[in-house]
């Protein structure tokens, strides 16, 4: 949203456009997701996140395309590697099964974060209530969620517009080495670290 809330947060759209489920790649997807970030941290300035998800177009099989691992590294990347303060989550035409989205994201992210997700409203008017108070902002949310179609095309041009900015990065790594205090281990990060003995099955 171009516009910050009164109280200086970000409201963030995210739908996707297709219910085909064969042609989602989650790892695509919040690569994405991160890329707009990355512009995000540049050029943006908020005191945090409103979070609003469309689901109009998402079937149980795309569902089933998101992993408990995947989420947690999503949360680890977004919490962590970008600081996102997340305000509030929303979800906008969930179909029945949404309480199983919602389920797995509460077993991942930590009580605070939790707490955060509100229930499906019954219309997107309720979101908007609750986000803002301006009447002028309400028109620019309602305008942002009639038109994905056009947001979208501003931060398809915004995103090429870094093209030579991406492809420097690509080759930026960390060196671990050099962090003050303790390196910030995959394993540790993800709970994959650590001894493992050899499995004997008869």
């Amino acid at each position: 949203m171009p516009r910050l809330s009164l109280n200086y947060t970000r409201v963030c759209i995210v739908r996707y456009i297709s219910s085909d489920a064969s042609l989602l790649d989650f790892n695509l997807f919040f690569k994405l997701m991160f890329m707009v970030g990355d512009i995000r941290l540049r050029e943006c300035m908020c005191l945090g996140e409103d979070i609003i998800v469309d689901m109009s177009n998402i079937t149980f099989s795309h569902v089933t395309k998101l992993t408990p691992v995947l989420v947690k590294k999503i949360q680890m990347c977004g919490m962590k590697g970008y600081s996102a303060r997340m305000k509030s989550l929303h979800f906008i035409n969930a179909p029945s099964f949404a309480d199983t989205v919602v389920t797995l994201l509460k077993s991942i992210f930590s009580a605070k974060l939790a707490n955060r997700e509100k229930p499906p409203p019954v219309h997107p008017t309720e979101i908007r209530t609750s986000i803002f108070t301006s009447s002028a902002a309400e028109r620019n949310t309602t305008s942002a969620l009639a038109n994905y179609a056009i947001e979208a095309a501003a931060w398809q041009k915004k995103l090429l517009s870094y093209q030579d900015w991406y492809h420097d990065q690509e080759a930026v790594k960390v060196n671990e080495a050099k962090r003050p205090g303790k390196a910030l281990l995959q394993g540790e990060l993800f709970g994959v670290e650590g001894s493992f003995r050899k499995l004997t099955v008869d």
